[in-house]
């Protein structure tokens, strides 16, 4: 019996610069999707857990590099915070400018094409 494969290009990264992934900690009660962008959480206890971006320019500080659920507890997760990435391949919040998107990251490591 013979198989077939079929090859999907995920071609999220832009340009030479290759991503860096770290581990931080995501928030309780946050599910998202791969490649979303993520901010610390001023208002949460420990003050240094992760949630979704909220659209204040500046304030997004990395990608999801999986999809994440933290619905049960605080957990670990994997995130880009460094790399060159392809805008449409990003999972943004709804209703965003483009303005808004290019200067999420802004600050930090990350750039936007």
């Amino acid at each position: 019996m013979s198989q077939t494969e079929t090859f999907e290009q995920d071609d999220f990264i832009l340009g030479p610069d290759l991503p860096l992934s770290v581990v931080g900690t995501l928030a309780q009660g946050v599910d998202v999707p791969r490649l979303t962008p993520v901010m610390v959480d001023s208002s949460g206890s420990s003050g240094d857990e992760f949630v979704a971006w909220d659209g204040t320019p500046g304030t997004a500080v990395g990608l999801t590099c999986f999809a994440e659920s933290s619905t049960l507890g605080v957990t670990g997760f994997s995130y880009y915070n460094k790399g060159s990435f392809r805008s449409t391949a990003i999972n943004w919040p709804e209703d965003l400018t483009e303005g808004q998107k290019q200067t999420a990251f802004v600050g930090t490591a990350i750039s936007i094409g």
